[in-house]
């Protein structure tokens, strides 16, 4: 009896241990995604943009090809601006560590981007002619990895807002 406990007490210690490492399994966000606006809720927080948040306007409207390897994340983004295409494209650690890379009107962004357990969170800071612009970004992705979720909250520069977008 004694030693069937033991088993029992032993197999619950393992499942526990591996339900612990499960949980803590980073996704990676390496693909091309494209905006579902029938599931994105477009709110006033648009980058690069002045507030309102247009349906199809705002600099995170395009589609995104993200290459995510180990604590790297190269983000590339494509969107049409007065009738071109144009992409942009940003790096980011996943260590904590600052990364500066260049916004859409030439400004320079400083971020940190770190784990929130399977969310990733960047927090940046760009100086605008409208003040400083504090931006975080938390992105998720779905348990089946189709879908691809980024929730950003802005505050000062162009104005102040949230907006969470879908990508398929």
């Amino acid at each position: 009896m004694n030693e069937r406990r033991g088993i029992v007490a032993t197999m619950i210690l393992l499942l526990g241990v591996v339900a612990a490492l499960a949980q803590d399994t980073k996704p990676n966000f390496t693909g091309d995604w494209v905006l579902d606006r029938e599931k994105s809720e477009m709110g006033d927080a648009r980058p690069g943009g002045r507030g309102g948040g247009g349906r199809g306007r705002g600099m995170g409207m395009g589609s995104f090809s993200l290459a995510h390897e180990g604590d790297a994340l190269v983000i590339k983004r494509k969107m049409e601006f007065q009738g071109e295409e144009r992409t942009f494209e940003s790096r980011h650690t996943t260590d904590g560590k600052e990364n500066v890379n260049e916004g859409f009107r030439g400004n320079s962004i400083k971020s940190k981007t770190h784990w929130e357990g399977t969310k990733l969170v960047t927090e940046s800071v760009m100086e605008t002619p409208n003040g400083t612009r504090e931006t975080k970004e938390t992105r998720s992705l779905s348990a089946d990895g189709k879908t691809w979720t980024v929730e950003t909250t802005v505050h000062g520069g162009f104005g102040e807002g949230t907006r969470k977008l879908v990508y398929k």
